[in-house]
């Protein structure tokens, strides 16, 4: 058998740094050893990059340094090696011992801090370098976009010698991160030239602010497509919850790559099709460390996590990001010690992205100082990391921490001054939420939104009615948030001249997006504003023109009519709900109790009532027993409504007695009331009651 030449052993070394076969790359560097090319430079840097690749840190380590001498090749593929592997701390040490450094030298470490999070860095190795090309510049613009602080990333391009497709690209998907979507546009519209990657670019914009429609026409004009373009627009229909589109158009690719795999996982995930996602999945000649990913996250969100655990060990060489879906999951089903012991297996693997996600569960189970534990104990943060923490101690409720930790950031991004909204807004001090929005430099439309929805949440709805159209005129696209929160406003003030425009708004915003999404998100607050402002046709055809009615639209109807004291149509829209095929939930039987109560229809209401255990398998509610305790308080059955109460005591809260105390009012039963006064929180209605009686 003849000795293999270096292209072959190139050949091979390429071939499973792709496969991501350690063992096989471990007996093809022993043949390399063994052969007349063992001392050739380049097939050392390729077995180093390799190495890389298959994620064996410590054998591109330990070949690289046992180079004699390593040439400037050498270090930059292992300072690769070690980035890629998320070892960003030693990829900087070998970059300071470099004797010499190329360009590709500065710019793989720019763009690894960037990735990071690791801006201040970032920015310190750009100020560094003594000659900077257009990577250096793209590398810097798109690290800050990334980790949202955009206004130092469009000065940044607007500092730039020249600029490529690249650039302008990054500055098209900045503004779009801010909502600024027309600046964008003009972006777009003022390039020299436009060629693949900025159609590309101009497709996730749209898709990003939830202009489908628009997405779809740049892709239909593109005078080319690549690869990139038709995975763009299949992730855009998938995020965008057109499901049946992204399945067509999947059909129609010339081509499969391992990214529309992936994305066709999600979608068949997302629609409960998990079977639909692990057919695609098992198909995969070669499966990338996504692929694995995007099966692990699909079981997890579907429930699974015993298959999401089986594929997660099966898994050759499982990435940072293979575990953050397991830990979230765990997490949200309050199983936090089987995250807590998946997390702890990492045991040196661990990273930046498994301690994030392993702060996110400690949050989402209420646990703040376990959170701060693992916060405290990481050796390196990114802007998520310090997002993460500062989202925990916002939901706990202390602002004066958050409020302490925020100041103490390094870096601040769009999130971070918007948790900040968020959380002084949720203690009730809409005016301190308004500085700190005032004073942000970069506004993302999820920004407004929080401060908007501070505003209406406060009942300072005047001032939400304001902000909002101060948005618009500052030409931030709203979403249906925005929409949500600002139709919330103009209900509570029953400012019927503001929600007509705004519904106007929102019909125009239809007709560039896509009719589901808006149906079934916004629909419901439209209905409720008419409502609100006395325009009951008017909601109810809002109501009836929704295509696909969710729960929500239902349940604010019926709400509706009983609030307008149409107690028969309230009762006819639950009845038109199960005909539809749907079932209420336990905030429908609140809406109905409630319209029983008011209408006296006692054997109606105790129907219902008893229906919501038994008939549909649903927990009690406090307002499900204040509504009946109201219901037989009104018909004097007083003494029922009290067994009742008693019989419900984990359920049954102060509101319920309450209740029953106004009924003894009615019927002038001081003594039950002074036995409900003893839980009630009504003093006042007490002492009337009991000096009435006297």
């Amino acid at each position: 058998m003849p000795a293999p030449s270096a292209q072959d052993l190139a050949a091979a070394a390429r071939q499973c740094g792709g496969a991501r076969d350690l063992a096989s790359a471990r007996r093809l560097h022993a043949r390399v050893c063994s052969s007349e090319h063992r001392a050739s430079l380049f097939l050392a840097n390729l077995l180093i990059e390799m190495y890389g690749r298959c994620g064996g840190v410590e054998d591109a380590r330990q070949l690289f340094l046992s180079l004699p001498d390593p040439n400037v090749f050498s270090w930059n593929i292992m300072i690769q090696c070690l980035i890629q592997n998320g070892l960003v701390e030693e990829a900087a040490g070998t970059f300071d011992q470099m004797p010499v450094r190329s360009i590709v030298s500065w710019n793989s470490m720019i763009a690894a801090n960037a990735h990071a999070g690791n801006m201040r860095q970032a920015l310190d190795l750009f100020d560094r370098m003594p000659q900077k090309d257009i990577v250096s510049w793209n590398s810097i613009i798109s690290g800050y976009v990334q980790n949202g602080e955009i206004s130092k990333a469009l000065a940044l391009f607007d500092r730039m010698p020249e600029h490529d497709v690249f650039s302008w690209s990054a500055a098209i998907i900045a503004n779009a991160q801010i909502g600024n979507l027309a600046a964008a546009v003009i972006i777009f519209s003022t390039m020299a030239e436009w060629n693949v990657i900025a159609w590309n670019s101009m497709i996730t914009l749209y898709a990003q602010n939830g202009f489908l429609r628009h997405a779809k026409s740049c892709f239909d004009s593109m005078p080319e497509r690549d690869m990139a373009s038709w995975n763009a627009m299949l992730a855009a229909f998938a995020h965008g919850g057109m499901i049946q589109e992204a399945i067509d158009l999947y059909h129609l690719m010339p081509r499969w790559d391992t990214l529309s795999w992936n994305v066709m996982i999600f979608v068949f995930a997302a629609a409960g099709k998990i079977h639909r996602a692990r057919e695609i999945f098992d198909s995969q000649r070669e499966r990338s460390p996504s692929s694995w990913n995007s099966m692990i996250a699909a079981y997890a969100q579907m429930g699974d996590l015993e298959e999401a655990r089986r594929l997660l060990e099966a898994m050759a060489l499982p990435d940072p990001l293979s575990w953050a879906p397991l830990l979230a999951a765990y997490a949200q089903k309050g199983e936090i010690a089987e995250a807590k012991s998946l997390f702890d297996r990492l045991d040196r693997n661990k990273s930046i992205v498994s301690a994030n996600s392993m702060i996110s569960a400690y949050t989402i189970s209420g646990k703040i100082d376990a959170a701060a534990t693992i916060f405290d104990q990481m050796p390196q943060r990114n802007t998520a990391t310090w997002n993460a923490m500062l989202a925990a101690y916002a939901q706990s409720g202390d602002v004066s921490i958050t409020t302490r930790f925020f100041h103490s950031m390094p870096a601040r991004s769009v999130v971070s001054w918007t948790t900040m909204i968020a959380a002084v807004s949720e203690s009730g001090d809409p005016g301190l939420a308004r500085k700190i929005f005032d004073g942000m430099l970069d506004r993302s439309t999820v920004s407004w939104n929080s401060m908007i929805t501070g505003y209406a949440s406060n009942d300072l709805s005047d001032q939400a009615i304001v902000l909002f159209q101060l948005m618009i005129a500052e030409g931030v696209q709203p979403d249906e948030i925005t929409f949500v929160a600002a139709l919330a406003a103009c209900a509570d003030s029953q400012d019927l001249e503001q929600g007509q425009r705004i519904h106007s708004m929102i019909a125009e915003y239809d007709s560039k997006a896509t009719s589901t999404t808006i149906a079934t998100s916004v629909s419901s607050s439209l209905i409720a504003m008419y409502g609100k402002c006395g325009c009951l046709e008017t909601a109810a055809h809002v109501f009836h023109s929704v295509a696909r009615k969710d729960l929500v639209c239902w349940n604010a109807m019926i709400a509706i009519y009983g609030q307008a004291g149409h107690i028969v149509r309230s009762l006819e829209t639950f009845h038109s709900l199960h005909l539809e095929g749907m079932l209420p939930d336990q905030v429908t039987f609140v809406c109905v109790l409630a319209d029983c109560s008011h209408a006296g229809l006692l054997e109606v209401g105790y129907q219902i009532f008893c229906s919501i255990t038994v008939s549909y398998g649903l927990s009690l509610l406090g307002d499900h027993c204040r509504c009946m305790v109201d219901l037989l308080g009104r018909s004097g059955r007083l003494e029922e409504a009290e067994e009742l109460i008693r019989s419900m005591p984990s359920q049954a809260g102060s509101s319920a007695w309450t209740s029953l105390l106004a009924s003894c009012r009615i019927h002038s039963d001081a003594r039950r009331a002074a036995r409900a006064g003893r839980y009630a929180k009504a003093p006042v209605l007490l002492t009337n009651i009991l000096v009435e009686s006297h």
